[in-house]
């Protein structure tokens, strides 16, 4: 083992600036749905792995996520105790190691103890896949590199990882609107800003695979990202249960309307059949003096 990584991702409440060109690892960014990037904002410093990402950039659930190094170390910790601590709330934690010839007990109970503050890690948990063991569940993501080689594919299946709890976080905050918005009485029209609102999102920066299928290797991190994240299901949840809201209201509009129209038909016919009496009060009256 050469170096281990130890990272957290965070969330900021900032959106950042825009770049000339959008970049990561020095590299510009071939492989994310040209739609994707084109949303997509990215600080990062020489050392790869820390950097800030805004995801979904012009939409109001747009994320900004920060991954941050804690420590990196040549050699393992001996204890839970000794492992860098985690002073702010966080959503996810990376451990990246490079140059793993085999998993040891010692290396799986540092990563177990870092990302799930237990042992439950297990070797089996681990894919294994030609250049590398990985795991990503929902507390995060362990990745061990076999061969020398550069940190720059690390870096992107960090990005991925990142990807995925912005689209996380962006449904739950759909979620979170659409119970507030039900708890009050008066709800219609924020009802339908939000279902456009999220309508507008699911149409411009959900996709069910942003990264090119040609860069396969990436591509199959994302798919164990989308996962790991229950990203497919949570995106039906919610657009479903926004639409059948928005529905169901939607239809109590309409037959609120309905019944002012009857009312109003009503009110209508009332006055026209006293406009109708008057005028034959009037005729008689006429009638009555002619013949006298």
């Amino acid at each position: 083992m050469k170096d281990i990584y130890f990272l957290t991702i965070s969330r900021e409440n900032t959106v950042l600036s825009p770049q000339p060109h959008l970049m990561l690892c020095g590299e510009n960014i071939s492989f994310l749905n040209p739609i994707l990037k084109d949303s997509t904002l990215i600080e990062q410093s020489e050392d790869f792995f820390n950097m800030k990402v805004t995801f979904f950039k012009g939409s109001r659930f747009s994320q900004t996520l920060e991954s941050k190094v804690l420590c990196s170390e040549t050699q393992l910790f001996g204890n839970k105790k000794q492992l860098p601590e985690c002073k702010y709330p966080c959503l996810g934690k990376v451990v990246i190691a490079t140059e793993i010839k085999q998993i040891d007990v010692e290396l799986l109970k540092n990563i177990s103890w870092f990302i799930r503050g237990s042992e439950t890690l297990k070797p089996e948990s681990l894919k294994e896949l030609p250049n590398e063991w990985r795991i990503i569940d929902g507390r995060g993501m362990a990745l061990l590199e076999k061969y020398p080689q550069s940190l720059k594919q690390s870096c992107r299946q960090l990005f991925l990882v990142m990807l995925g709890l912005a689209y996380y976080y962006a449904l739950q905050q759909i979620n979170e609107e659409l119970s507030y918005v039900l708890s009050k009485s008066d709800n219609t029209s924020e009802l339908d800003q939000l279902y456009s609102d999220a309508s507008i999102f699911n149409a411009s920066y959900y996709f069910y695979n942003p990264i090119e299928f040609s860069r396969y290797a990436t591509f199959r991190t994302w798919q164990d990202v989308r996962e790991a994240y229950h990203l497919e299901q949570k995106n039906k949840e919610i657009t479903s249960q926004l639409a059948q809201v928005h529905q169901i209201l939607s239809y109590k509009e309409q037959k609120n309307e309905q019944i002012l129209d009857k009312l109003r038909n009503k009110k209508i016919a009332w006055f026209g059949g006293i406009i109708s009496a008057l005028g034959l009060v009037e005729v008689i009256d006429v009638i009555k003096n002619w013949l006298s």
